[in-house]
């Protein structure tokens, strides 16, 4: 092959020469010695031959590449720091062949060329849905797959950008460590107490115990090569740790974080996680230390002392900030520069104690304050960033340094084996402490393979021991797919064995109709924010409480968790000890305390706070409604209003926690859309204020509910109820409109009639859906509340009203009507969904099925009648038109809509 012209070389070597300057590298030597420039830069910085231990694959470079280098690790870690030596390598791609010199492979595009190749593959597997695959990413990016090219791997992922991408992910890594550490409680364990702690060292110390003594008997029969005999006993060792961080991100991803199982799993997982660090802390400081007494005694001495300096002068530290903000505002960026400071200064203590360079930040993030101020601000500054590339970065690169090829048939059997050993034993040793504390059987089990989920913990410890030397890299290789393959199991096992939703499948009918005259109404209130609150406790005061039949209120106000990672739902009727509530919990609490005494003892009010991810927040609702066997959740709308009448706020995700709520609750379920903002300042609690309230029938699914809830508002002394029929003009169904009229006739008959001047009744007459919403524009500033069902019959009513062009068809076709920002008016809305046999998350599923079987047959049918004037499909015989049934009070019909039997209209 060709080689290029000292003339060009030295010109190349000219401009690293000033390259080097730049970044303050001084003593590179311009002349060429031989014909080798890269071999001058090795005498430059004093690099003698018997130093060089190990070939560096001169095929890298191509096969003219006349130097082959031998450079031990430590050796090679000097110049991986210097841009100069990548600069050389670079110019040591001129011997084979190549013109001109790749820029992406200089320093300053290294890790931007590195990043992108990572995150367009990342980006190309979220599409099949493996999003939380990062490491599989740098697995196929190097050396096991496509690394194998000799031209991806000197254009994308060169030596320049993968050791540049571990320092940069190394560094990211303190900050994401120091996050985990701030979302961290140290005292969810005292929530479960003994539960917990024999859970998790059951499932820390018995299958570690199992499977070592099960390696030891391996080695005793089992031929085996010297460097994995060194190791094997740390193979049981790296599978007994089970991280909390680990645990938290699948119970996150498979949604079921608030749920009891999901809280059990967090306190056991924290137990082992402890475990597992104060023996990782301990191997530390004697590692490497030739058996020195004293040089091991001062490891962990400095543990501990960095230990007490964090907890007893960095934490009293934060706490002063605190107590300075007393109303808990977010804190100035100087406080957030000086923690981003103590990180690093933390890492840096670490590693003059003897240890590694998390340590210090970890326990820095663990001694934060929980919540607001510094730990929310915290988070909301750093996670981004941290979660978002930092993360995917380190997992990148631990798949990066994974290469299948070193793996041996002998080897991967011995490991294999262990490993498969190692799991039956975690399941069982989580499983038997389980069904010991009474958890049933399917959650026990859940419980026994959600201990053996591998993530990230595991990766940091086999980063570090393959740094020290601990293994080599085929059994890191080894470990690394251990992960990938753990995570592709464990999760889908969990997620098909445990749906925490189907225990509302299978409760009794709760809703208004279903309730009796004079039995006590329970109502779940739900507020995000005091702005919430007077128009809620109006909406209760209108349910009228008598002595005859009570109102208990559960009332739970939502705060998103930002700051922390495990869910917390708070009683305050017996509110733990240290516990402070925040100024708008204590305004939401008295708001509904006030409400209490002004009924002087004919309404309860339960008071809690909900503290959870967005995602998981309606298993918190649906929990409570269910333990409080309440009888409809009343949830305010995604939508806020303005004073002066335009859209104020929306937020997404409290759109998508009341869809889950819908289809999950064990109740019925009331969607409150607020306009309070827009009408006279007025509370019926002062005594003096009459509410006009309307209530909107058509028949459908809901009404029947709707009509429940108004008898009780009925009775009310202050509250004038005008019940608005809408019926379709020349569309005369006799059997349709009777079981109306008896519905209606039935609320009369309860109610005392029509005489009495608080209720009212009318129908209005309109064509089709463009009259019903004309007649729909004249409601908004007659009524104070409009109450209307969320599911409606097919009828001409709604013609030109289809629900799939509805903003949120979550609310009906009428509901999505009355709350969208273009409907001018100044009513508040109540759209209720009633809760039936049926009419759940188990029904919600399988409605698609069940359309889609119902729609092949008509179309079928619909084909074969073509052109035999044979009747519709849409049409059915006179004897057999329409079967009425009355279940539980809900208006359901047997037709062709076989859909409305379930619920699904």
């Amino acid at each position: 092959m060709e080689r290029v012209s000292k003339t060009k070389i030295a010109h190349e070597v000219g401009e690293i020469q000033s390259d080097a300057l730049r970044f303050g590298i001084h003593g590179v030597k311009s002349e060429i010695v031989g014909d080798h420039p890269l071999q001058s830069a090795l005498q430059s910085h004093m690099v003698t031959e018997s130093e060089m231990k190990r070939t560096v694959l001169a095929n890298t470079y191509g096969s003219a590449f006349p130097l082959k280098l031998d450079l031990d690790r430590q050796i090679l870690s000097k110049f991986v720091q210097k841009p100069i030596f990548f600069a050389f390598l670079v110019l040591g791609k001129y011997y084979s062949g190549y013109a001109i010199i790749d820029r992406f492979q200089r320093p300053q595009g290294a890790l931007p060329s590195s990043m992108l190749g990572f995150e367009a593959l990342t980006g190309s597997l979220d599409d099949f849905g493996f999003e939380d695959y990062h490491c599989l990413s740098g697995i196929i990016l190097g050396p096991s797959v496509i690394g194998q090219s000799l031209a991806f791997r000197n254009h994308v992922f060169t030596y320049a950008g993968e050791n540049i991408l571990r320092m940069f992910s190394l560094l990211g890594l303190m900050f994401f460590l120091f996050v985990i550490g701030v979302k961290t409680d140290p005292f969810l364990v005292k929530r479960y107490g003994i539960k917990a702690v024999v859970i998790g060292i059951s499932a820390f110390v018995v299958p570690l115990a199992f499977s070592t003594a099960f390696s030891l008997l391996i080695k005793q029969f089992a031929k085996i090569g010297p460097s994995l005999e060194k190791s094997l006993l740390l193979v049981p060792a790296s599978q007994s740790v089970t991280g909390f961080l680990v645990i938290s991100c699948l119970l996150t991803e498979l949604k079921i974080l608030n749920t009891e199982l999901g809280r059990l799993a967090m306190s056991s997982a924290l137990v082992g996680d402890m475990i597992g660090t104060s023996m990782a802390v301990v191997s530390m400081s004697t590692q490497g230390k030739d058996s020195n007494i004293l040089i091991v005694f001062c490891g962990v001495f400095g543990a501990i002392a960095l230990l007490f300096f964090i907890f007893y002068v960095v934490r009293p530290t934060m706490l002063f900030i605190i107590r300075v903000y007393p109303d808990k505002k977010e804190t100035k960026d100087v406080h957030t520069f000086v923690v981003v400071v103590g990180v690093l200064f933390t890492g840096l203590l670490s590693v003059g104690v003897g240890h590694y360079i998390f340590f210090g930040p970890l326990l820095l993030g663990v001694s934060m304050p929980e919540g607001p101020p510094i730990g929310t601000a915290l988070v909301a500054k750093i996670e981004c960033f941290t979660s978002g590339i930092i993360f995917p970065a380190y997992v990148a690169y631990s798949g990066l340094n994974t290469n299948i090829f070193t793996i041996t048939a002998t080897s991967s059997w011995i490991v294999g084996v262990i490993i498969v050993f190692h799991f039956f034993v975690k399941v069982a040793a989580a499983t038997l402490p389980s069904l010991y504390f009474k958890v049933p059987k399917h959650e026990a089990l859940v419980m026994g393979l959600m201990m053996n989920e591998k993530g990230i913990v595991e990766l940091i410890f086999y980063n570090i021991w393959r740094d020290i030397k601990l293994i080599d890299d085929e059994l890191f290789s080894q470990l690394v797919i251990t992960v990938v393959l753990m995570a592709a199991i464990v999760t889908p096992l969990v997620k098909a064995l445990y749906d925490p939703s189907k225990r509302y499948l299978y409760s009794k009918i709760s809703n208004i109709q279903n309730n009796k005259r004079d039995a006590p109404l329970r109502v779940l209130a739900c507020v995000h924010n005091p702005e919430n609150v007077p128009t809620v406790v109006n909406l209760l005061e209108v349910s009228c409480a008598t002595r005859e039949s009570p109102v208990t209120v559960v009332a739970l106000e939502l705060i998103e968790l930002i700051g922390r990672e495990v869910a917390v739902l708070v009683a305050h009727q017996a509110r733990p000890t240290g516990y402070s509530a925040s100024r708008s919990t204590e305004q939401i609490i008295n708001a509904f305390r006030q409400y209490e005494l002004q009924n002087n003892g004919l309404v309860n009010v339960l008071a809690y706070t909900a503290m959870a991810h967005m995602e998981t927040m309606h298993e918190d609702v649906c929990n409570l409604a269910l333990e409080k066997k309440v009888n409809i959740v009343i949830a305010p709308f995604h939508r806020q209003w303005a004073v002066d009448g335009k859209l104020g706020s929306e937020n997404q995700a409290i759109r998508t926690m009341n869809i889950t709520i819908l289809e999950k609750a064990p109740c019925s379920v009331g969607i409150l859309v607020d306009r309070s903002a827009l009408q006279r300042s007025m509370s019926l609690l002062a005594g003096h204020s009459m509410y006009r309230i309307g209530v909107i029938f058509t028949g459908g699914l809901d009404d029947g509910e709707v009509l429940a809830y108004a008898a009780r508002m009925a009775r009310h002394h202050r509250v004038h109820l005008t019940i608005i029929r809408f019926l379709a003009f020349g569309c005369d169904n006799a059997r349709e409109r009777k079981v109306d009229n008896d519905t209606i006739d039935e609320f009369r008959r309860q109610n005392g009639g029509y005489n009495k001047e608080q209720i009212r009744y009318k129908e209005e007459v309109v064509k089709n859906g463009e009259g019903l919403a004309e007649q729909m524009k004249g409601l908004g500033y007659n009524y104070d509340y409009l109450i209307v069902g969320k599911h409606q019959k097919e009828s001409q009513l709604f013609n030109g009203l289809d629900e799939q062009w509805s903003e949120c068809p979550e609310l009906g076709i009428i509901g999505d009507m009355l709350a969208s920002p273009d409907y001018e008016g100044t009513c508040s809305i109540l759209v209720i969904r009633q809760h039936n046999k049926g009419r759940g998350a188990m029904v919600m599923t399988k409605r698609s099925c069940f359309q889609t079987f119902g729609d092949a047959i008509v179309s079928f049918l619909s084909k074969r009648n073509e052109g035999r004037g044979a009747m519709a499909m849409t049409q059915r015989p006179a004897g057999n038109d329409t079967k009425f049934m009355n279940v539980h009070g809900c208006l359901v019909r047997d037709g062709c809509r076989l859909g409305n039997n379930f619920g699904l209209a």
